[in-house]
């Protein structure tokens, strides 16, 4: 158990491979404007020089924002909660503000988006720009950042819209958006599935259209039954892998596979998860398996004053792709609900940390998970295979759908090359993960890794680079930037 020197709400793994963390003290409840924390797993981890705990000084409030690397390596946090006289309205506000790794300053980008955005979810497209939907007082469209640093709103998009009935289509509270293969936003919610092109021609001549696929209670599963999967804000999910979609928990154990390759979703029942997980945290490994973790049967977020979680998740499970199954893994030895975050390290290893404000519990803690494949079958950590670079090197810049070099002395028992994407979590969804496994060469000492064709695959960004020996045992990561795709 590691001491942690504030409620891990929100987190994100930085190009350097730090982690920087921000949420609330514990004698602020509700308050994301005192402190955020950056931590180098590289240190020793019980140690004072493993964190730097700075002030916030911007003046925003940052609780229940969104935040996303960009292609500059500065981490990007946008929106939060109002706050008047001393009182939180869970409000949206429209600050942007920027974390630059180099020096650990915060600070106001001079830019503000067009909505003020609370539980607001960011995604990069593919030219590096990045689309902003949702949050409380930005239901009504979403907005794009451009490369220039402005804020534009998708007029043509109407993200507010209602039913006949009169209830509204979407769920705008961390909207689960994704790049789909064919470079659109894909995303869904409890009940809705739709795919917005954010350069469509809409109403009046402004950007985006929207298509609304069928309600997923109307979806049939592949053996022709139609299920009620119990989605909802308190489930987690995860693109494991390109146009493939894990959506996990909520008020059910169900989970189930949203399959994106082709020309409309199709929904496949996968075998429930060991119990209910509301507010769990799902996250991708460095061999492609997604590690499931914390939550329990009740939601608190609707009932925080309600001090019982119900049946509490202290196992961990594992679910394997290749096989659609689950596994027990190692129990946590602290209860993770609501406002706790999980993060994949470039050690191959998971940071879990956060949970409370509110809720039953206050954990200023985190945990790390050493997976399975880092042991000998005899319970001894196995050797790794070693990437050769220069520690502290910059990371390497490649091109979408280009081949880039790595060194190893290790190279001729390579059978593997995975690429994860970097995390940014916070309210059981990481917004930036995902899954590659390139195909790759080997010649001498260099390993030769290729992209895959479909551009979209690789958003923009940074990226984890692991090589797998004989044994399945990773490297530590190599991190590497991909560039944004050219029309």
């Amino acid at each position: 158990m590691l001491d942690w020197p504030l409620i891990a709400i929100h987190a994100a793994l930085l190009p350097d491979g730090r982690v920087m963390s921000y949420g609330t003290q514990v004698s602020s409840q509700g308050s994301g404007t005192f402190m955020y924390d950056v931590f180098d797993p590289a240190e020793p981890l019980d140690s004072a020089a493993a964190h730097l705990t700075l002030p916030n000084s911007t003046s925003t409030n940052l609780f229940c924002s969104a935040q996303l690397v960009l292609s500059t390596g500065e981490l990007m946090l946008t929106g939060g909660d109002q706050v008047v006289n001393g009182k939180h309205l869970s409000r949206g506000v429209p600050d942007v503000n920027l974390f630059n790794p180099a020096n650990n300053q915060l600070r106001p980008s001079g830019s503000f988006m067009q909505r003020g955005r609370w539980y607001g979810t960011a995604t990069t497209l593919p030219n590096g720009d990045v689309y902003l939907q949702g949050g409380t007082d930005g239901e009504d469209h979403p907005e794009l950042r451009g490369n220039d640093g402005i804020f534009r709103l998708l007029k043509g998009i109407d993200t507010l819209k209602t039913q006949s009935n009169g209830d509204p289509y979407f769920d705008n509270n961390y909207p689960r958006n994704f790049i789909a293969p064919n470079g659109r936003i894909f995303g869904f919610d409890h009940a809705w599935m739709y795919e917005i092109d954010p350069y469509g021609i809409g109403d009046a001549g402004n950007p985006g259209t929207l298509n609304l696929f069928a309600s997923h209670w109307d979806v049939p599963t592949a053996d022709g039954k139609f299920v009620e999967r119990g989605w909802a804000a308190s489930s987690s999910t995860v693109m494991y892998r390109p146009g493939k979609i894990l959506q996990l928990g909520g008020i059910r154990p169900n989970a189930t596979l949203i399959d994106i390759t082709g020309a409309k979703p199709r929904l496949v029942d996968l075998p429930p998860m060991s119990q209910t997980r509301q507010w769990a945290n799902a996250t991708l490994m460095a061999d492609g398996k997604v590690f499931v973790s914390g939550g329990s049967t009740k939601n608190l977020l609707a009932d925080p004053a309600n001090q019982d979680a119900g049946v509490v998740a202290y196992d961990t499970e594992i679910f394997d792709p290749a096989t659609s199954s689950w596994s027990k893994a190692a129990p946590l030895s602290v209860r993770r609900f609501y406002h706790s975050v999980a993060l994949l390290l470039p050690d191959a290893t998971i940071l879990s940390s956060g949970g409370g404000s509110p809720g039953p519990v206050t954990n200023l803690n985190a945990q790390i998970y050493y997976p399975g494949y880092l042991f000998r079958n005899d319970g001894s950590r196995a050797p790794r295979p070693v990437i050769q670079y220069a520690d502290g090197a910059l990371p390497p810049v490649v091109a979408p759908s280009s081949s880039f070099d790595l060194d190893s002395p290790d190279a001729a028992d390579i059978e593997r090359v995975t690429i994860v994407a970097t995390g940014t979590v916070t309210h059981s969804f990481d917004m930036n993960q995902r899954f590659i496994e390139p195909v790759f060469s080997v010649s001498g000492n260099r390993i030769r890794v290729t992209l895959p064709a479909n551009a979209y695959e690789t958003p923009p960004g940074y990226y984890m680079v692991f090589i797998f020996d004989s044994a399945g045992t990773p490297s530590k990561a190599r991190m590497i930037r991909i560039n944004p795709k050219t029309r």
